[in-house]
């Protein structure tokens, strides 16, 4: 079985505010955890989860299976640490980048230096 500590540290990474009582990730985290015990745990298929959720009334006519798949395979991509959107995680350095020099930049930048080289001797 699934150990209940291990899936609320897990929801809490992914929805840091779902303790907010007003917030959507308090939603979208019971959300999760509903679909993680249903369709990872009990093994419940996607059309049974979908209409588990109509019948209980927490969701009227919004889940559908493919949208019970979709948050299957985000959630999968959470667990792998994955972005959500399907997107590769950037390493760059956020930010704006440098403006590249021109050649002329450079031969104006190394004639300063040497000017400057000359005068503090």
């Amino acid at each position: 079985m699934l150990d209940d500590r291990l899936l609320m540290e897990f929801l809490l990474r992914r929805f840091p505010r779902m303790n907010e009582p007003a917030h959507r990730h308090r939603k979208r985290a019971v959300l999760w955890g509903y679909i993680i015990r249903r369709c990872f745990v009990s093994q419940w298929s996607a059309q049974r989860t979908a209409w588990s959720l109509e019948e209980s009334g927490y969701c009227k006519g919004t889940v559908t299976p493919a949208y019970i798949r979709r948050v299957i395979q985000s959630i999968r991509a959470a667990m792998r640490g994955a972005r959500l959107d399907g997107k590769p995680r950037s390493f760059g350095k956020a930010g704006r980048p440098r403006k590249a020099k021109t050649a002329f930049e450079e031969v104006v930048h190394r004639k300063s230096m040497e000017v400057e080289e000359v005068i503090s001797q």
